[in-house]
């Protein structure tokens, strides 16, 4: 066997390796990978997690849960009673209490440590509606 046809076998060998490598790898959209969590909702596009939403409903209600990395966040929200804004830690349990208020406005919180996490808002009223919009400042 002369090394020219070794050669070109590996060669032939390597290149079907790199395509079978490319087909099946995660699909991409605009070159960003995207992550979704169990129910499907994007999480992270890339190496950027999606911290961005709104909230929105009737009467005490806590949030699926969400990755929020650590940081200021401007919390935009519309409460037709007075209602207690809290961060949940799903690990133990534990809430803080980041607004209590009622009306329209806007606020910063702080996350401290990145992480999933749950909101819980809980308005006076059994039926009061309200809604929340959260984003990071950075």
């Amino acid at each position: 066997m002369r090394y020219e046809d070794l050669f070109v076998g590996i060669l032939i060998i390597v290149l079907l390796a790199i395509a079978a490598a490319r087909i099946l790898a995660p699909k991409r959209e605009d070159g960003r990978g995207l992550l979704r969590d169990q129910a499907g909702a994007l999480i992270a596009m890339g190496d950027q997690r999606q911290t961005e939403g709104t909230l929105s409903g009737r009467g005490a209600q806590t949030s699926a849960s969400l990755q929020l990395a650590a940081g200021l966040y401007r919390i935009a929200y519309d409460f037709k009673t007075l209602t207690r804004l809290a961060l949940i830690d799903p690990l133990d349990g534990s809430d803080e209490t980041l607004i209590i208020t009622s009306g329209t406005g806007e606020t910063s919180v702080e996350i401290a440590q990145a992480g999933r996490y749950h909101l819980r808002v809980e308005p006076n009223g059994r039926a009061a509606a309200w809604s929340v919009h959260y984003r990071p400042m950075f």
